[in-house]
Parts: structure tokens; C-alpha cells; sequence
């Protein structure tokens, strides 16, 4: 069994299934600097990148566009909770201020800056 998804560990997976079979490959800059390019994002070595990439294994690539929009709407949704977390409690909170944040809100969400 091939597990494509850890990181920072080297060596087979099972100690009963060693990898004893070394297969090569010749590249050039370009190829080698694309190979590169892929496996940084998710953080494997050169090998296990090729032999994940080789098994269809390669764990799923998120797109930078959506990590960056996941965080910001992480912060909002935070926010979000917090006044709901006040509103609960019975805490003073204006109808001003709800009116705000679910605007803030209502913007993260279709990716609007306020």
C-alpha cells in the first residue's frame, strides 16, 4: 500500500515491504524545474512525488486563488460566530453593529472588499 499523503518520512511504508526496485529517469531544466514547481506545493520529495505521481496517488492540489479566499472567509465566518457568541450571552450589541458584520459577512462570502 502507497501512502502519497505523509510527509517528512522516508523508507516504505511497511517494514515486511521494502522498496527494493529503483527505477530512473533522465530530465532536462526545464522538465526538472516543473518537476520541481509540482512537488513543492505539496511538500514531497522528488522520488515520492514521481512514484505517487506514477501510482495516481498525488493527493489533491488546491488551487492558490481558492487557500486565499478559504482563509478570508475563515476570518469572516469567525467574526460571524463571535457576534453571534454576544448575541447569545445577551451582551450589548447594537443593531448597528449585527448590521455591520453581516455585511462584512454577505462581502467575504462573494469576495468584495468593504
Amino acid at each position: 500500500m502507497v501512502n502519497c499523503a505523509r510527509k517528512k518520512r522516508h523508507g516504505p511504508e511497511r517494514v515486511d515491504d521494502p522498496r527494493t526496485h529503483c527505477v530512473s529517469s533522465h530530465l532536462n531544466l526545464t522538465e526538472l524545474n516543473q518537476l520541481d514547481r509540482q512537488r513543492s506545493r505539496l511538500g514531497l520529495a522528488r522520488g515520492e512525488y514521481l512514484r505517487c505521481a506514477g501510482l495516481d496517488k498525488l493527493p489533491p492540489m488546491i488551487p492558490e486563488l481558492n487557500q486565499i479566499a478559504w482563509v478570508e472567509l475563515s476570518r469572516a465566518a469567525g467574526n460571524l460566530n463571535q457576534l453571534a457568541k454576544a448575541l447569545n450571552q445577551n451582551n450589548d450589541v447594537s443593531h448597528d453593529e449585527i448590521i455591520q458584520e453581516l455585511k462584512e459577512f454577505r462581502a467575504a462570502l462573494i469576495g468584495a472588499k468593504l
